[in-house]
């Protein structure tokens, strides 16, 4: 509870510029999502785009799509509390996306598949496709519900919300942007996010450095020196 409270207090210190950049963050992704999502002409543009998405930005959109409220908690208090071990798993990742790119996504063009589970009919049938629909389905929901809770939970402590207020507010507001937007919408939205992300990320780093006496190379010494830049495990 005293945790809580101090993040109550955190957010109560909030000025006119910090709620200023929020509310300007959040109306530009729905400007976005209106401009780029608007004219949805039948269900091919509205789950795919028509394919001609730039890949820039379904990169960009690829990286926002993977980092949720879970991550953007997690992996800081992680990084700050052991090292960047956390990172070998964005090596594997790094490298099934080579695998995916060069093996699956050539066939969604052969086939004209709208999603990995079309392709299992063609590959292996119709029962194949149905059993990883479900069990997609069901895992998807569990981790969705689990990412959502996170997200309302931190929401509801800092805007003095309650739990059922926040949930049922970012249920509206997602249920609506995709049902408007489709994936262009999406897409276009992630890659905004993650541009964001890099960029608040540089400045951080930029404000962090200029507080240290040595700025970022004196920093990066005194982490490596006690081990919070180690990505490999030496056992």
């Amino acid at each position: 509870m005293d945790e809580v409270g101090e993040v109550q207090k955190l957010a109560g210190a909030l000025g006119g510029l910090d709620w200023l950049l929020v509310i300007a963050a959040v109306g530009l992704l729905f400007v976005i999502a209106y401009i780029t999502g608007r004219k949805e002409e039948d269900t091919e543009d509205f789950f795919l785009g028509k394919r001609h998405v730039p890949g820039i930005i379904a990169c960009l959109s690829f990286v926002a799509t993977e980092i949720s409220a879970l991550t953007i908690v997690g992996v800081p208090a992680t990084g700050f509390k052991e090292n960047w071990q956390y990172l070998q798993f964005n090596i594997g990742i790094t490298a099934s996306r080579i695998f995916v790119a060069y093996f699956f996504i050539p066939m969604f063009y052969k086939y004209k598949c709208t999603t990995i589970y079309e392709y299992l009919k063609h590959r292996f049938g119709a029962g194949t496709q149905y059993t990883n629909s479900i069990f997609f389905f069901i895992t998807r929901l569990l981790a969705s519900g689990v990412r959502l809770y996170a997200t309302c939970l931190a929401v509801a402590v800092i805007m003095g919300w309650s739990l059922g207020q926040a949930i049922l507010f970012f249920s509206l507001v997602s249920m609506a942007f995709i049902a408007f937007g489709g994936i262009k919408a999406v897409v276009w939205t992630g890659a905004f996010e993650t541009t964001m992300f890099f960029v608040a990320g540089l400045v951080l780093v930029g404000f962090i450095s200029s507080q240290i006496q040595g700025g970022f190379a004196e920093a990066w010494r005194i982490a490596g020196a006690a081990g919070k830049l180690s990505v490999f495990s030496r056992c």
